[in-house]
């Protein structure tokens, strides 16, 4: 791919400061990290969706008519889908490890305080790069994490289903909305490399895939395994075990892709540590990078390949699920109706049973019932 090349053909930093070819993205940005390396904050245009503020859109770049792929981010709090996707940024834009900045489109101390809390679902497009290392736009679509906290703690409460329920439909704003999204290319599922088996959470959160795109998706639906070395993810097994449905290739295996959340932002080596030690440590950066480098070119390559899908069926699934789900509550009210109508028959034959002499002497007789409420 032609981006193999890019590093031979940009200049790089000198003695820590950046060169023409970072200053236009820098002066479209926040520097919020001293470093090394420095970070800064994309600047992006944000734009809600709903009257809640709750489906919203952050935009970096101009838009344009070039080809958008779009994918959505789906996994457990703690995964890192936050970091993965500055970690997408940094790819598109052309950051090499030797460059001495970073960029973030997500702040992450912001995200670590609010993500388990919120049920907001945010699109981030970055626009005006396409062709450095990608032939295309991008826009992601960051979804919260199903009461995943709730679920770790076993308490899952009235609470936890209402926040789900906003989760969903949140999601159903964003599909449905005049300037929301219509059509996806990827559904990815970021989950620890670590894991033996799935937690309740990540099924739940497999179930919501299929209940709002149906089985059609299945074929686009991709493995983003987190916090992963070299070797082969223990998850793996825990996904094939439970059945969920992934993409996979003509051999029949599922399609993943591996990436290692570990950021040399923030690192301290310490001031004890010798030359040789800290050589050491950046040869583990630089391996962890190349690693990341080459999933990213993976992914996007596949991205590429997919089939778009329309989300008129799945506009039309939420529909049919909010059409359901009125009959449900109209079943359920008639059976609680007929369900005390059946007690009242039931006392009033027991009132007749038990007074069976005083109508035979064709006596009075006076019985209670209790009236539903």
């Amino acid at each position: 791919m032609a981006f193999k090349n890019c590093i031979d053909e940009m200049d790089l930093y000198t003695d820590g400061e950046p060169t023409s070819r970072f200053q236009s993205l820098i002066s479209q940005s926040t520097q919020i990290h001293q470093g090394p390396p420095k970070t800064f904050l994309l600047n992006t245009v944000k734009e809600t969706l709903d009257d809640s503020g709750e489906v919203r859109r952050w935009t970096f770049g101009e838009k344009n008519q070039n080809k958008t792929r779009t994918i959505m981010m789906m996994g457990e709090t703690g995964t890192g889908k936050s970091t993965l996707i500055n970690v997408m940024a940094n790819y598109i834009l052309g950051v090499e490890y030797e460059d001495n900045l970073r960029f973030e489109i997500i702040k992450r101390e912001e995200r670590s305080q609010t993500e388990s809390q919120t049920t907001a679902v945010t699109v981030y497009e970055i626009y005006g790069n396409e062709g450095v290392r990608v032939p295309f736009s991008l826009r992601l679509i960051d979804t919260p994490g199903y009461t995943d906290s709730a679920r770790k703690r076993r308490d899952y409460t009235d609470t936890s289903e209402k926040q789900d329920e906003q989760i969903t439909e949140n999601i159903r704003k964003l599909f449905n909305a005049e300037k929301g999204v219509h059509q996806i290319d990827a559904v990815c599922f970021v989950v620890m490399a670590t894991q033996n088996r799935l937690t309740q959470a990540q099924a739940y959160i497999f179930d919501a895939i299929l209940s709002l795109f149906g089985k059609d998706i299945e074929n686009n639906i991709m493995a983003l395994i987190t916090n992963s070395d070299e070797g082969k993810p223990g998850v793996l097994g825990a996904i094939e075990k439970a059945g969920v449905p992934c993409a996979r290739n003509e051999k029949n295996q599922l399609i993943f892709f591996k990436f290692n959340n570990v950021s040399k932002i923030n690192y301290d080596c310490g001031e004890d540590d010798d030359d040789e030690e800290e050589e050491c440590d950046e040869n583990y950066w630089q391996r962890n990078w190349k690693i990341g480098v080459k999933s990213m070119e993976n992914f996007f390559d596949s991205l590429d390949n997919m089939e778009t899908r329309s989300l008129h069926m799945t506009q039309k699934v939420l529909m049919e699920r909010d059409q359901l789900e009125i009959s449900i509550h109209c079943l359920q009210d008639q059976i609680t109706a007929t369900e005390n109508l059946q007690n009242m028959l039931k006392q009033t034959q027991d009132a007749l049973e038990k007074h069976k002499e005083d109508i035979v002497a064709n006596k009075d007789f006076k019985y209670e019932v209790d009236e539903p409420c």
